[in-house]
């Protein structure tokens, strides 16, 4: 395709593109140019993760190279896989120490915590306190339609987070805090990042939940309503944008590097966000923010009807990509972050520490269904799909994310000046997640 170009020795049927780019068994090719091309297998463009995302993790780097031709993208490319393989060999020598470490525990039987450290009994824990329920907002009703909902988690109320020790809590964010791209010139300075400041929806609920097959869609299948509006809510049906988002996080539960495990589901943590006040007369204004006004245009994009098939090529969010543009430059794409607040306490490796806080494309990997009366959009995203060195960090962490405190939040890419800053769609903090001992257990409405 035109989008690949590369450098060959060795190309065996003389075709315009080199065999590895074609699907051949193998040529010796000395840098293969991808053009963060469309892939069969999603978003697992390669074993460490695309070009796109190591772009905008290095943007003060020498791997930013401006140049458009062939040995510019070339040398581009070279300093990319370098990168890349770094980050492979020293998650490779973790890797291995950190199974020879479970392989000591597992033989000594020792009652030690997932580091090493002697279990903390419950007298030593800070009592919970369950604060106060919102005087503007009343959800009760609407979760008493199922056992589960807004029973996961609970919302923290308090200032800062509870210990992560405490069990799975939520809290919600003020937008603020994340890194974002900014202006002027974004494009020539990739290194012009900013930290958000206000979000356009706010957090009503989070909830861990799983069933014996994966759930690729949640409102229709899981849940047949969507929460109330707020008492003080200014949204009608004549907004432009959706009064709620509901976001559907799908995590596998399986060994990625066994070749026989079983995929049964996993879980999905889910949340439900209403429009603010603020954004819906800002999406009514004659000249709203940036932010607001992408948004708007990717609500209106094509998506997925409810009850649709996963094939449908419209819920598709890869199906929003424009190729002719590298992953990084394409604008209107969801990104999801996530800052991890307490990583120095976790034990995570230092060469990891430069991704904290970095956003990253959801294309393939992700999905959006809209209702046809534009009262509700939901959006999400399966990490079986990410490459598999992310899958299997997931795995290998697994016991390390129940101490992580993290606040993650969602934007729209941005690339001209026009569309800059980035602002954050929704956001919340999370702390003392297990992902696989808080999921409960839903039926599902349809089969």
């Amino acid at each position: 395709p035109a989008h690949h170009r590369c450098l060959c020795l060795g190309r065996r049927t003389g075709a315009g593109a080199c065999d590895c780019v074609m699907g051949a068994k193998p040529c010796m090719c000395v840098v293969k140019i991808d053009l963060d091309c469309p892939s069969t297998s999603g978003d697992r463009q390669s074993f460490c993760g695309s070009d796109a995302f190591y772009r905008d993790a290095f943007p003060d780097s020498e791997i930013t190279v401006r140049q458009e031709s062939l040995s510019g993208r070339a040398w581009e490319q070279a300093l990319l896989k370098s990168k890349k393989g770094q980050v492979f060999f020293d998650y490779a020598k973790f890797s291995a120490k950190q199974t020879a470490t479970v392989l000591r525990r597992t033989l000594s039987g020792a009652p030690l915590d997932e580091d090493g450290s002697p279990l903390l009994r419950n007298e030593d824990l800070t009592p919970i306190s369950e604060g106060n329920e919102s005087p503007h907002r009343t959800l009760s009703e609407w979760k008493g339609r199922y056992d589960w909902l807004g029973e996961t988690m609970r919302e923290w109320k308090k200032e800062g987070l509870p210990p992560a020790k405490h069990g799975p809590y939520w809290m919600k964010g003020a937008g603020d805090g994340l890194e974002v791209r900014c202006g002027p010139d974004y494009l020539t300075n990739r290194s012009v990042m900013t930290t958000s400041a206000g979000h356009l929806y706010d957090c009503l609920t989070v909830d861990a939940i799983r069933a014996p097959v994966k759930l690729d869609d949640i409102l229709g299948r899981v849940v047949d309503h969507v929460p109330p509006p707020s008492k003080d809510s200014i949204w009608t049906s004549d907004c432009p944008l959706p009064r709620v988002l509901c976001i559907n996080v799908m995590l596998p539960h399986y060994n990625p590097k066994n070749p026989w495990a079983k995929d049964e589901g996993g879980c999905s943590y889910v949340g439900f966000f209403e429009i603010s006040n603020v954004t819906v007369q800002q999406a009514k204004s004659d000249n709203p923010p940036a932010c607001v006004r992408m948004w708007r245009e990717f609500c209106e994009g094509p998506a997925g009807a409810p009850g649709c098939s996963v094939d449908d090529p419209d819920r598709s969010l890869g199906q929003r990509r424009d190729t002719s543009k590298r992953k990084d430059l394409d604008p209107g794409l969801l990104r999801a972050a996530g800052w991890c607040l307490n990583q120095a306490e976790l034990g995570v490796p230092d060469f990891l520490h430069q991704f904290n806080g970095k956003s990253f494309v959801i294309a393939d990997s992700g999905y959006v269904i809209k209702d046809p009366k534009g009262e509700w959009l939901e959006v999400g995203f399966d990490v079986r799909k990410f490459p598999i060195l992310f899958v299997d960090m997931l795995y290998n962490f697994r016991d390390v994310i129940p101490k992580a405190k993290c606040h993650f939040g969602f934007t729209l890419q941005a690339v001209d000046d026009e569309d800059l800053p980035e602002g954050i769609i929704c956001d919340l903090y999370m702390s003392g997640i297990d992902i696989t001992k808080d999921p409960a257990e839903v039926s599902l409405l349809t089969e």
